[in-house]
């Protein structure tokens, strides 16, 4: 919407187009390598690595040894380091290896939201 009101070729001076561009192919991006990301799932361990006997604890209810900080996410049914939640936008866990995918496509939807406002009312 915000394209076909405000950013058509034309319309807007070079540079803002492409800073619009810029944004929206960063967010679609930024979406794609949180989504399709692994974000550290773990295998399932009936016993705990030799190397990390005393460090590992055994979960019940995903029925494996895991390290601390790593959670079991019902959503997805694994268990995945550094758990932070499982995101409704994307349909995937966020955890520590698809983190900062995740805090770079909130901010881009944040700034593609706020730039998109002031196109369409014409502020810009």
């Amino acid at each position: 919407w915000a394209y076909v009101v405000a950013i058509q070729p034309g319309t807007k001076p070079l540079i803002l187009q492409a800073v619009w561009w810029a944004l929206t192919l960063g967010l679609i991006v930024a979406l794609a390598l949180t989504g399709c990301r692994d974000p550290g799932i773990l295998y399932r361990h009936a016993q705990p690595p030799p190397q990390h006997e005393n460090s590992w604890r055994w979960s019940d209810h995903s029925q494996t040894y895991r390290p601390r900080g790593a959670h079991f996410d019902a959503d997805t049914a694994v268990v995945v380091e550094e758990f932070d939640h499982t995101c409704p936008w994307t349909g995937t866990a966020i955890g520590k290896k698809n983190m900062t995918a995740f805090q770079t496509f909130v901010c881009l939807v944040f700034i593609c939201l706020i730039m998109n406002i002031f196109l369409i009312t014409g502020a810009v």
